[in-house]
């Protein structure tokens, strides 16, 4: 990030390292975009960290795996927050892995639980880029605007 950075004056650009459920409540907005590529899958409540990225950002760029009925194994979850029920899976994480959650678990949302969470957090027009069979599950790719 820090390469591409400065070779192109991304000046208005900023890299934070760190616990994102620590230091979102640290953070002030507004930004003009939130790129969250490869971490959804890997919070534990990332219904709430969509609904703060809409309180920080105008916009929203998502790569995430979501889960379906046969993946990832385990039962089907509804968890509630105040805007409603998602369903989705939990899946167990490696800790010591360094691709892996900081939690001992995450919350996978179904692909269509993820696009009402998305929209219920503000965001109007969501642009579906791609979705695609990954080898680690079923992964899409989005853009969403208010």
């Amino acid at each position: 990030c820090l390469i591409i950075k400065n070779a192109f004056s991304l000046d208005r650009c900023k890299f934070i390292l760190g616990d994102l459920n620590e230091i979102m409540h640290l953070l002030s907005g507004p930004f003009d975009i939130c790129l969250a590529i490869g971490i959804l899958y890997h919070l534990e409540d990332p219904v709430a960290i969509i609904h703060r990225i809409a309180e920080l950002a105008d916009n929203l760029f998502v790569w995430t795996h979501y889960s379906t009925e046969d993946f990832p194994k385990g039962s089907l979850v509804k968890v509630e927050s105040p805007k409603g029920f998602y369903r989705g899976k939990y899946v167990w994480e490696n800790t010591k892995h360094y691709l892996s959650s900081l939690k001992e678990r995450s919350f996978w949302i179904f692909e269509e639980d993820v696009t009402k969470v998305v929209k219920e957090a503000g965001f109007k027009q969501i642009e579906l880029i791609q979705k695609e069979k990954h080898e680690h599950g079923p992964a899409m790719t989005f853009l969403a605007k208010k």
